[in-house]
């Protein structure tokens, strides 16, 4: 097989050498060849062609482009230009969710007309899931926060980590004592009333909300935490006090409630089929409230009433004591001073009555 080598001439730095053309088939044919061309031939080795070594760079260089001129960086700026969630990369999710969604303590939820939004506080109640308010021990307890609404049924919640949001970095945020599933931040001085909760959700962290629940505590009395107090006074006629600051601070005025009392007592004449009065308080020092009153006896005593004065109590006008039992009142249950509180039997009973205990629930005004 004969074989004839073309040298091509240097184009910048692209250089073409040792092209190997076969004429082996076409001996009768003078191919024409020199320092500037390259012969193309066909299947059949019939030469074809005269192609200029000059006309072949020019192509290669506006078509391709070396690999060692490239880079991954090259790729990379390149599909920026099309990345979008139209372009079917779907950069910024895996498997359709969001970076966000993937937590430790991320967990789905389906709930008929939920109500929710992206961030309330909420908490299981039997099969469902409520927003949790701090007012009270009954109603607080965060366990969750929303994460995500799918749409009015579904939603995802979250128990720990990083809750994506506009919130402020460095602030801690509390489980809110007045708007059902939102949170709060604490003012100077905290104030807070009996009854209520103080759960902390998180502290604001530049992307968001870092959740670390606590069990909260429970505000058995009025309380408060201020460093600019420097004098007090309390006014026991209406239980208010009243706290003196400085730094340019308005004074702060709380109110106290009186605590709720018990008031026992027992009575060991009792004579069956014989009414009797009893006196409880036989001259108020002061007003209050009736609550309500438990009453036992070791038989059965029917119409008992408690009296404020002449008048009955409402509500335990007409009781029956046996068993240990509470009854609340339910008007008419208001004690100024110099009144006389009584407990009346009646004529009617079972058994063989001898002794009646009373509890008397008061609440001071």
């Amino acid at each position: 097989m004969a074989e004839t080598r073309v040298k091509g001439k240097d184009v910048g730095d692209r250089s073409i050498t040792d092209v190997d053309i076969d004429l082996s088939a076409a001996p009768a044919k003078t191919p024409v060849v020199d320092a500037d061309s390259v012969i193309i031939v066909d299947s059949a080795n019939n030469l074809t062609k005269r192609t200029l070594f000059s006309t072949i760079v020019t192509y290669l260089a506006n078509t391709f482009v070396r690999s060692t001129s490239y880079t991954a960086a090259d790729v990379l700026t390149k599909i920026k230009t099309v990345d979008g969630t139209t372009s079917g990369l779907d950069a910024d999710l895996l498997d359709g969710l969001h970076a966000s969604e993937f937590s430790a303590s991320c967990y789905s939820a389906s709930q008929t007309a939920h109500g929710f939004s992206v961030g309330d506080c909420i908490k299981p109640s039997g099969s469902t899931w409520i927003k949790v308010i701090a007012n009270s021990i009954a109603n607080a307890g965060v366990s969750a926060l929303v994460l995500s609404v799918t749409d009015a049924n579904n939603f995802k919640y979250i128990i720990s980590g990083l809750l994506p949001g506009a919130y402020t970095a460095g602030v801690d945020y509390y489980s809110s004592t007045i708007s059902a599933g939102a949170l709060m931040t604490l003012t100077t001085p905290e104030v807070w009333t009996a009854g209520q909760v103080r759960q902390y959700i998180g502290t604001g962290v530049t992307d968001g909300l870092m959740i670390d629940l606590d069990a909260g505590d429970e505000i058995t009395t009025s309380a408060f935490n201020d460093i600019y107090v420097t004098g007090m006074s309390f006014n026991n006629a209406n239980r208010v006090l009243t706290l003196t600051r400085s730094a340019s601070m308005p004074d702060l005025s709380i109110a106290i409630p009186n605590p709720p009392e018990d008031l026992g007592y027992e009575f060991r004449d009792i004579n069956k089929g014989v009414a009797q009065t009893y006196v409880l308080d036989m001259k108020a020092s002061w007003p209050y409230t009736i609550v309500g009153i438990v009453l036992e006896s070791d038989g059965t005593l029917t119409n008992i009433a408690l009296k404020i004065g002449t008048a009955a109590v409402t509500g335990l006008s007409v009781l029956t004591v046996g068993a240990i039992a509470e009854t609340n009142a339910s008007g008419a249950n208001a004690v100024v001073a110099g009144n006389v509180v009584t407990i009346n039997t009646s004529t009617s009973y079972s058994g063989t009555p001898t002794w009646l205990r009373v509890k008397l629930k008061i609440q001071r005004t």
